[in-house]
Order: C-alpha cells, then structure tokens, then sequence
C-alpha cells in the first residue's frame, strides 16, 4: 500500500465528525476562563504578543485581548511550545478582534481532529486501513481528548507531535531507512521536547525505532504489518558489524537533530536565567508539591500534589533564592529527593496510589479534583471518566490480540515510559493524555479482531 494511495472518504467523515464533536463541546461550555494552568499558558504567550518576552509573570489578562503592564522576570518554568503555539493564535486573532480564548479553543478543535488523523495514519503503517479506521473512529469520539481540547493546556499539542514523530519513524523504517524521514522524526522529537518536561521519555523508543533493532515489515504486504527478522540471509560478520555501525548512527543522528531543534531555547534559557536549564526548570516544583509532610499526611487525597509555594515547611528552602529561578528550583529538587531517601516507603505509595488514579478507577472525587485544572465546568469531569473506563474495556482486550503482539515491541515502550514519567509525580488524570492514543489504538486491535483481515 504506497503511501501516496487516496485518502478513504471515510476516513475524511471521521476527521469531520472529530472536529463537530470538538466544536460542539466548545458551544456546550461557554464562558470559559482559564483559571489554574492554562492561565498560566495564556498569560505567557500574552507576553510574548505584546512583546515583554518569556517572563514570570505576564501582563494582566483581559478577556477580549492581552493587555500592557508589568512583567516579572525571565522564565523557563514551563517548556515553550505551548504558549508558542497560543501567542501564534492570539497573533492571528486579536487583530480581527475575535475573543482569544474562543480562538485558542477552536484552534485547540482543530489540533484534536490532527490528533485523530495522525492516530488513524499511525494505525493504518502498523496494522492495515480498516484498523485504521477503527482507530480514527474511536478517536474522534473518545471523551477524555474531547474534554481536554477544551482547555487550554499542552497535552493536545503534545500527542499530536508525538504521534507525528512516531509516524515519522515507521516511515522511515517502511522506507528502509530515508533519510527525509529520520530527519523529520528528529525535528518532531525535538519539537515534542519543547512541549512538555516529560517528553524525553519518547526519546528511548524512537531511538530503537530508527536504529532498526531486528524488526522491519514484510515485503510484499499489503496492509504494513510488522515482523521481527534477524538478518537477510548469507551475511557475513562485516555486514553485521557495518549494519551495528549504521544502527548507532542513524540513533545519533536522530538524538543530535532534535538537540538542534533545541538547543536555541537552551541558550536563551543560559543567557536570560544565567543558569542551565536545557527546557524547563519545574522539577523541582514537580517533586516538592507530593514529597512533603502535607501531602503525606492528607487523609482525604494523600500523595495528591500541591504549590509549593503554599507549603509552610518549604517557606526556608524557597525564601534565600525566590528571586532565582533556577537556584529556586535546585533547592526543591534537594528537598524532594532528600525526603523520597529518608521516606522510601511513600515513594511507592504515591507511585501506587497514582496508578490507580490514571487508570480512571479512583472514583468521582478523584475525576472531579483532577478535573478542575481544566477550567470546566463538572460535569466534564464525569463526562471524560466514565467515557475512558469504556475504552480501557475494550483496550484490555486489544492487548491480547495477535495484531498487537505483532507490532514493534518499541511502540509499546512509548507508553509505558510515559507513565513511568509521571507515575511518581502526580496522578492527575490529564497527565494520561499521552497514554491515551494507545488505549484507542489497542481498542481498535479489540473492534478489528472480531472479523477476519483478508480484506485488508
């Protein structure tokens, strides 16, 4: 199947029913205003508009436009892509005097229906068109992406550059290792870095995927599906040793090309903050807001995180060097670690605790405490919750299917390295989002199993 063959017309119905689903959800939810972290992302591309740069603070919002005023001092709190992505929108939107959150959030609608499409495409290079199009399906109407596109927050962004960097390297491996296509999946994986702190997670599995490790597809297939093969018959040890020498290459030169893509931002971070910060400084902020005394004890949502800022017994650790963001963040980092040694066995109970509350089970008042860093009203919390717990039926399911066996073991890895990522840190539902995508990809594996493939 060439992969310039004519995009199915079914496929282009799903891709408009995703963004009427997203669209619609936006009318259902009017008067938003972001409140928790998406007003931090509005705020900082609304400097980055007007011109005062990438800074603490952030001019004052205003619900029409972004607004002149004072700003803090330079940033590297939160990783750039984002509120890049947003100031582009504002760009384009305030001129023409369209309210910019309404903006964001169509773009955000549209972002979501690129997610489905680039889901659908990931499917279709694994597994065939009709997975594909189950895929695609599923996607375009899974809740959780449906509810999350309608705030402002990363995650969106961040599943679409993951999963184009993903179909980036299954090009490659399709095209027996072109170069075009290791050089885009080093942009994208650069680009996905720039998007969210956890995103070196990806790096390990594309890593494998483009130094080919014994997998590539059968020739001749029609639908792409994968094999493990060792190598082609009659090589002798030279072959073996240059194809070890290729395979490290084609991984270094994956890594260096997204080192490239931000290795700008590094430098801006060296120069404004004085300090090495290769993205973002917030883990320290990360760690401290769940290791701490207050967290450990809460009864009602112990290992749940908070702002460090509010915690009393970091007022010492937080006070000598507010005014340093970098030094800031060091100083969290130690504490955390600190109390992660001196409490090991909280470590795992924050690690359990979160699983089970990433895996949609943690029950209403998790769902509705997860829910309001998106800004929305309630109900969609429950919306989204109830909407997942269906989905990972039918993704258990897909699990044990021949077809998902079949696929790269790396492709796997991509989730659960995700996981792990954020696992130990907080266990807010939204924090899932990268997982998502394979939960609908292994649930089309379950839909597609119940007919035969021959017509594939």
């Amino acid at each position: 199947m060439p992969l310039t063959r004519r995009i199915p017309r079914t496929a282009l119905v799903l891709l408009a029913v995703a963004l009427i689903l997203r669209l619609g959800f936006m009318a259902a939810t009017p008067g938003y205003t972001p409140e928790h972290d998406d007003r931090g992302y509005d705020r900082l591309a609304c400097g980055l508009v007007v011109g005062d740069g990438y800074t603490r603070a952030g001019p004052p919002m205003r619900p029409k436009a972004c607004g002149d005023g004072p700003t803090g001092n330079p940033t590297a709190f939160r990783p750039p892509g984002f509120p890049m992505f947003l100031a582009a929108v504002y760009t384009v939107s305030e001129p023409l005097g369209i309210d910019r959150w309404q903006a964001a959030r169509v773009a955000q609608a549209v972002l979501g229906t690129v997610v489905v499409a680039l889901l659908g495409l990931v499917a279709w290079q694994l597994f065939g068109r009709r997975t594909a199009l189950a895929a695609m399906a599923l996607g375009a109407l899974f809740p959780p992406a449906i509810v999350l596109g309608g705030s402002l927050l990363t995650e969106t962004l961040f599943c679409a550059l993951m999963l184009a960097a993903i179909a980036a390297a299954l090009a490659d491996r399709r095209a027996g290792g072109d170069r075009r296509w290791l050089v885009a999946a080093g942009v994208l994986c650069g680009l996905v870095f720039l998007t969210r702190s956890n995103a070196p997670a990806l790096m390990i599995p594309l890593l494998l995927a483009v130094a080919g490790t014994g997998e590539r597809p059968r020739r001749g297939g029609a639908s792409g599906r994968w094999s493990r093969s060792g190598p082609p018959p009659g090589a002798g040890a030279g072959d073996g040793a240059e194809s070890v020498t290729t395979r490290i290459g084609r991984a270094a030169a994956l890594a260096g090309i997204a080192a490239l893509v931000v290795a700008p931002w590094t430098i801006r971070n060296a120069i404004e903050l004085d300090g090495f910060a290769p993205v973002s400084t917030e883990a320290g902020s990360a760690l401290a807001g769940t290791y701490n005394d207050r967290a450990r004890n809460d009864p009602r949502r112990p290992g749940a995180w908070r702002p460090p800022a509010r915690l009393r017994e970091l007022r010492t650790t937080l006070d000598p060097v507010r005014r340093d963001e970098p030094a800031e963040q060091r100083a969290l980092l130690r504490w955390s670690l600190r109390y992660m040694a001196e409490h090991p066995g909280y470590v795992a109970s924050v690690g359990a605790r979160n699983l089970w509350r990433l895996s949609g089970l943690a029950g209403s008042d998790w769902w509705q405490f997860s829910g309001r860093s998106l800004s929305l009203p309630r109900w969609t919390a429950t919306f989204s919750a109830v909407g997942f717990l269906a989905y990972l039926v039918l993704a258990v399911a897909g699990a044990f299917t021949a077809a998902a066996r079949s696929a790269p073991r790396w492709l796997w890895l991509v989730p659960g390295l995700m996981l792990l990522s954020v696992l130990f840190v907080v266990g807010e539902t939204r924090l899932r989002a990268p997982i998502d995508p394979f939960v609908v990809l292994l649930a089309a594996l379950a839909l597609t199993a119940w007919r035969p493939r021959s017509s594939e």
